[in-house]
């Protein structure tokens, strides 16, 4: 296969990545986010360390919170779960949603709680500059 099949090919694939991850957030917002009092925590660095601490910290108040974390907090046994108490603690990534959809993928989650722990340019190929005007 030449380079411009390969390229086609890889292109083809991330299309379809991004459609998957798409319906699994579509899903994820019909099913389950739309019962909970959502805690989205954003930001440049840090996310997964945040996120985590405000899930152990729920847990060791004796809650039952639910999180979708990209990496496993310490003392849990996963990185994702529904929860029974009202609040869902979100890693909420700033990168594009989909090919299709370039809007950074918190817009999404209707936090009622957004923690943007800090703001770097990143991602330049997606923003132009660092203004939040292109986020949303």
């Amino acid at each position: 296969m030449d380079m411009d099949n390969n390229k086609k090919e890889s292109e083809k694939f991330k299309k379809i990545d991004d459609f998957k991850s798409n319906f699994r957030f579509e899903w994820l917002k019909d099913n389950i986010l739309r019962q909970k009092k959502i805690i989205a925590v954003s930001g440049t660095h840090g996310k997964t360390t945040i996120a985590s601490l405000m899930a152990f910290i729920l847990k060791d108040l004796g809650m039952d919170p639910g999180y979708l974390i990209g990496g496993i907090p310490t003392g849990f046994d996963h990185s994702s779960n529904i929860g029974t108490d009202p609040f869902f603690i979100v890693e909420a990534d700033e990168y594009d949603t989909a090919f299709f959809d370039k809007r950074s993928k918190f817009i999404h989650y209707k936090p009622h709680v957004l923690v943007i722990n800090n703001i770097e340019f990143d991602h330049v190929d997606i923003f132009n500059d660092i203004c939040i005007r292109h986020m949303v």
